[in-house]
């Protein structure tokens, strides 16, 4: 146990996300275009080709919702862990007018097992620039493999190449990430612990910031509510705070979504669990409730319903 309720064990990461875009591409982003990826059909190549990059349309709204943030500001009072992370290097350094001196080494990352206020472990990958720290801090709070958060919309190397230390946890009872997942109830607390461990580390200036697309977009809606301080902007794309219509829309169950994501996910077995509240009740988390109690600047890009 090292400091602060938190394992740490350094590793090489796993494929963490592409290259950074070359000057001029957010020209591109805002035209719509993008290249066409894996399992793009030509029926759907011309929609498909308006998609957004979502990579992409991540850091650009974290960048406009996030301007106050600077890894030179003063940090937040907190008790320093003490523990120690490896520097991160990266690939293509190039590719960003301006970027720092590093290294050239593949990407490293270390992983700590954060400890939630009851005990749970949950599996938690930190990523540091080689420019000196502290730094401000993207954060994504995932259901998927924490070695992925490409799948969430996330690319690692453009913000270590930006002066940012990333972390990239895996939620509550999925991958390595100890405990029981039960439809994100357990994300505000997680949620706020995990912001709140992340400012008492050593590396961190006490600013974090979170994003990510799909489930990773979830558990920013889910800390909004009476967030910690070090909080300071989410980016939440490709979901909705209203748990019980992104269900059932219109209060018809949105089966191609809910069935195959809780089987895919082996969460099938809650399947019936939720067909128990088909229609609303306070089963359902209201994370907007309490609208004055949401003090974080956000910039929402939009989930598009229907079938997938």
């Amino acid at each position: 146990m090292v400091g602060n309720g938190a394992v740490g064990e350094s590793h090489e990461a796993a494929s963490i996300g592409g290259p950074p875009p070359k000057k001029g591409r957010t020209t591109t982003l805002l035209r719509g275009e993008r290249n066409r990826g894996k399992g793009d059909t030509d029926m759907n190549s011309h929609r498909e080709s308006k998609r957004p990059n979502w990579p992409d349309v991540l850091a650009l709204g974290l960048a406009l919702c996030w301007a106050g943030v600077a890894s030179g500001q003063t940090p937040w009072v907190g008790q320093d862990s003490g523990a120690t992370v490896e520097p991160v290097g990266w690939q293509n350094r190039n590719e960003l007018p301006n970027a720092p001196t590093s290294t050239l080494d593949a990407p490293q990352s270390t992983t700590y097992w954060v400890a939630m206020p009851d005990g749970i472990l949950l599996a938690t990958e930190v990523s540091l620039p080689t420019t000196p720290e502290p730094y401000p801090t993207v954060l994504v709070r995932t259901p998927y493999s924490r070695f992925n958060p490409g799948g969430v919309g996330v690319n690692v190397d453009l913000y270590l190449q930006e002066g940012y230390a990333v972390v990239v946890q895996e939620t509550r009872g999925r991958w390595d990430s100890q405990g029981t997942w039960y439809f994100w109830k357990d994300d505000p607390a997680d949620g706020h612990a995990t912001i709140e461990w992340i400012a008492q580390q050593s590396w961190s200036n006490g600013k974090v910031g979170m994003l990510g697309r799909s489930g990773a977009g979830v558990t920013q809606y889910a800390v909004a509510q009476g967030a910690p301080a070090p909080l300071k902007c989410l980016a939440p794309a490709h979901e909705s705070p209203d748990r019980y219509h992104l269900a059932f829309q219109g209060g018809a169950l949105f089966y191609n979504l809910v069935y195959y994501w809780l089987h895919n996910n082996g969460l099938g077995y809650l399947y019936d669990v939720l067909l128990e509240h088909r229609l609303w009740d306070d089963w359902y988390d209201d994370w907007l409730a309490s609208p004055d109690t949401v003090q974080v600047p956000s910039f929402h890009m939009g989930r598009r319903c229907g079938s997938t």
